[in-house]
């Protein structure tokens, strides 16, 4: 379960590191970092880089959503406490009685069984960390001293090792941490890889990854450092975090939104172009009704003026009727206006100028009962009917009707 616990993710980090800066001499440190990626609900391990500078470790940082930050070497006094400490100024005289409290910074550091305390010049562990400020890189959290490897047999599940990093040599036994052992500079230093689950972690970065998951677990409690200058950082950090955070919200959001409004914008362009299209339909539509109707006033303005040698007239009548007749109804014969009686020499010829009769040939009745109904539709037709129908030897119906008009 401890195993775990602590590859869990923090947060909802995507890529979290942690960061030892380690004092090889006291003039002269390295950064130690191993970078994990959350995946369900745990974090693997994807990058691990020691002996780095602080512009090697510059990139490296900008690609994470949060690290934690821990300073390890002979800058740092530490100390086993045989006895709970609340204020950092009787920590400071507990690890060195003749210290000046302003001159340090101090570290509380507790586990079930053990209590343990460090610390650091102030202007030295200051200037350590200007060089992240400038860069606007904010660690969430800065530790001091090696206690923190007290979670190292928590990561690896291991109860028996020697825990062999750049500064101390770690023995456990039945998963305890016995004794911290500073190493000299010179000492030779072959660092082993312990597993973790399928992860391989070298010892060189287990201080790095006890720093990351300290933010994680209980094992392990730390007190704030008394500095103001580390809490404006961590603060920061923390401002950064949920900065972060909210952008994984409102990205999406907003691009939910503008492909929205954009399929929305594409769907209102589509139904403007094709009404604008319907529109010019119907415009050419309406064009072409006005033009008929203005031919159909000039025809009915031509039937009400109607004389017997206007041409005009009889062509408008003959091609409205002819228009009517059935594809099975053959005409012979069409008389519009037909004379008045027989021609004779002493009288003038007159013509009826309301009537028309139309001759022709149609083997269906119903067909013709039909096209007369259609007639009497006719507006300027006042009536039709049928004079003659008869059949020839070949059976065909000879018909003769007569259209009144109005």
């Amino acid at each position: 379960m401890a195993q775990e616990k602590s590859i869990s993710a923090i947060g909802l980090a995507t890529y979290v590191a942690g960061v030892e800066l380690a004092f090889v001499s006291r003039q002269v440190y390295v950064f130690n970092i191993i970078v994990c990626q959350k995946k369900k609900n745990k974090l693997e391990p994807v990058l691990q880089k020691h002996n780095l500078s602080f512009e090697e470790l510059k990139p490296l940082l900008k690609n994470v959503s949060s690290f934690h930050l821990v300073i390890t070497g002979k800058v740092v006094v530490y100390r086993r406490l045989s006895t709970t400490i609340d204020r950092h100024s009787d920590l400071i005289h507990y690890i060195l009685p003749d210290a000046h409290p302003d001159d340090f910074i101090a570290q509380y550091q507790t586990l079930p069984d053990m209590r343990f305390g460090a610390l650091i010049r102030k202007d030295l562990y200051r200037s350590l960390l200007e060089p992240f400020a400038h860069a606007r890189l904010y660690p969430d959290s800065v530790l001091i001293g090696p206690y923190i490897l007290k979670l190292f047999s928590m990561v690896t599940g291991l109860q028996e090792a020697l825990l062999d990093t750049i500064n101390y040599q770690v023995p456990y036994g039945d998963g305890l941490m016995a004794i911290i052992i500073d190493k000299d500079v010179h000492e030779p230093f072959d660092p082993k890889t312990f597993q973790s689950g399928k992860e391989t972690i070298n010892a060189y970065c287990m201080p790095a990854l006890c720093a990351l998951l300290n933010a994680d677990v209980e094992y392990l409690r730390v007190s704030i450092t008394n500095d103001p200058e580390t809490a404006k950082l961590t603060n920061e950090a923390k401002q950064k975090r949920r900065f972060r955070r909210l952008l994984t919200i409102i990205v999406p959001v907003i691009f939910a939104i503008v492909t929205v409004n954009f399929f929305f914008n594409q769907h209102l362009s589509d139904k403007r172009n094709a009404y604008d299209e319907q529109l010019a339909l119907n415009q050419q539509q309406l064009n072409e009704i006005n033009k008929l109707e203005k031919d159909i006033e000039g025809k009915k303005a031509l039937l009400g003026k109607r004389t017997g040698n206007q041409g005009p007239v009889l062509s408008i009548l003959g091609d409205q009727l002819a228009a009517t007749v059935p594809a099975k109804i053959k005409l012979k014969n069409l008389e519009i206006f037909p004379m008045n009686g027989k021609i004779q020499k002493e009288r003038p010829m007159a013509f009826v100028y309301n009537k028309i009769t139309v001759e022709g040939i149609s083997s269906e009745s119903e067909v013709l009962d039909n096209w007369i109904k259609k007639c009497r539709k006719i507006y300027w037709i006042k009536d039709v009917s049928l004079v003659k129908y008869t059949f020839d030897p070949d059976k065909r119906g000879i018909f003769k009707i007569e259209l009144i008009l109005q």
